[in-house]
């Protein structure tokens, strides 16, 4: 009954995912910028990491602390993720500061107490001098897929798998909304999810029990769903007028119903625009849409 249950949980979330580039050494290569300036890095596979770049694109108005070589801000939530404690801090590492507070280090500090590493900006040369003419003004992306990080990255351009061509307005819209759901769900963020799942979604198990979105989200907030990581495999995005169809091939790593594993699902999802957001809704995709 448990795998039945596990299944149909990896099931429920079709349509709802979030794409990494790949570094090197299973590592997530990311796009640091810093005023207009962008830097190319990578974060290290850990949870912590993991979870941080959930949240990405994030600008954020960092402040320095001169005596720890430092730029910090707070991101307003506490990472749960687990990481390596710091034993050494050198210039360009990317730190994650007491589970709340972003970091990047310009310097050497041998202050690594509170301190777990995220990752690193691959050319540290003369950032100190960049943080300070952008007066700490910094954002964080996802690189784009298949950029070396050797080079200065971008924001990725969202393709379509099935021709390769670049997404309209409206379907980046709707894949923003999915990117939102996603990470909602990973960081357990209930007022996320309540604003992007409607509120007469219904999320039914394989043996065909279903769970309101209360229930559901319920189940996430407690520890019974915890979502890890989920990877698209392929998707698809179609969009008529206010409504939208997302099909999409993942590989989701959680631990469901008490059991721990990775499952690979293809599904699909309707979406709703109200209000100037695409809202997940109880409704069927038609036949011959994908």
């Amino acid at each position: 009954m448990k795998q039945l249950l596990a299944a149909a949980a990896a099931l429920w979330i079709c349509g709802l995912s979030f794409v990494f580039a790949q570094g090197r050494d299973g590592t997530m290569n990311i796009t640091v910028t810093i005023g207009a300036v962008e830097y190319a890095a990578q974060f290290d596979s850990n949870d912590a990491a993991l979870e941080v770049a959930s949240f990405f694109p994030l600008a954020l108005d960092m402040k320095e602390w001169a005596a720890n070589k430092e730029y910090y801000a707070g991101l307003g939530k506490t990472i749960t993720g687990k990481a390596p404690a710091a034993d050494k801090i050198a210039a360009g590492d990317v730190m994650l500061y007491s589970g709340r507070s972003l970091v990047i280090f310009y310097g050497g500090s041998a202050n690594t107490s509170g301190y777990v590493r995220l990752g690193c900006i691959l050319d540290a040369k003369n950032l100190k001098a960049a943080l300070d003419k952008a007066g700490g003004k910094v954002s964080f992306a996802r690189a784009k897929e298949g950029k070396e990080t050797s080079a200065v990255s971008a924001v990725p351009v969202v393709k379509t798998k099935e021709t390769g061509a670049a997404l309209t307005k409206e379907q980046k819209e709707v894949y923003s909304s999915y990117e939102e759901i996603c990470r909602a769900m990973v960081a357990k963020d209930k007022a996320s999810m309540e604003r992007y799942f409607d509120k007469d979604l219904t999320f039914t198990h394989m043996s065909g029990k279903k769970q309101t979105r209360c229930e559901y989200i319920g189940e996430i907030m407690d520890g019974t769903l915890n979502y890890y990581k989920i990877t698209t495999k392929e998707y698809n995005i179609r969009v008529n007028g206010d409504t939208a169809y997302m099909s999409v091939t993942h590989t989701l790593d959680a631990k469901v119903y008490g059991m721990t594993g990775a499952w690979t699902t293809r599904g699909t999802a309707t979406y709703k625009k109200r209000g100037g957001i695409w809202v997940r809704v109880n409704e069927s995709v038609p036949e011959g849409v994908f």
